[in-house]
């Protein structure tokens, strides 16, 4: 009689059990797609962040070709020079980042973005030696292409 008391208690408990176990795996399920898509995110930002300072770089270029006043001219060369390293740096970050490296296309952005960083660096360079006409071509059949 005891048993027969006792075996729905004992279903209804093994249920409970088995109910546990399986909102435990749903959790750390949901916990490991939590995690991903928040990497995701900050992959975005980052990638929104130096689609942000290559545009920054891009105009402080352009303003370095038409800028007379030469006062004026170093203070954008500072900032330029202060964003290259920001991006540099930025680039070198995103380059090791295991989430983004296993995209297909990682490779191929890594190097137009290096090429851009180069190309707006010698354009830079080239301003600051008196050759504004170089520059701009320099600027455009090598920064243009690679940010497109």
């Amino acid at each position: 009689m005891v048993v027969r008391m006792m075996a729905p208690v004992a279903v209804m408990f093994v249920l409970v059990c088995l109910m546990g176990l399986i909102g435990l795996g749903t959790r750390a399920r949901i916990q490991r797609s939590h995690a991903a898509v928040q990497a995701s995110q900050r992959i975005g930002t980052e990638l929104s962040e130096l689609r942000s300072l290559s545009r920054s770089l891009q105009r402080d270029a352009l303003n370095l070709l038409i800028e007379p006043d030469r006062a004026e001219l170093a203070v954008i060369h500072g900032k330029f020079a202060g964003r290259h390293a920001q991006m540099r740096a930025m680039l070198g970050r995103i380059a090791v980042d295991p989430l983004f490296v296993a995209e297909p296309r990682a490779d191929r952005y890594l190097r137009a973005q290096r090429t851009v960083l180069g190309s707006l660096f010698a354009v830079a360079r080239t301003v600051q030696q008196g050759n504004r006409r170089v520059a701009l071509q320099s600027f455009r059949t090598a920064v243009r292409p690679n940010e497109r």
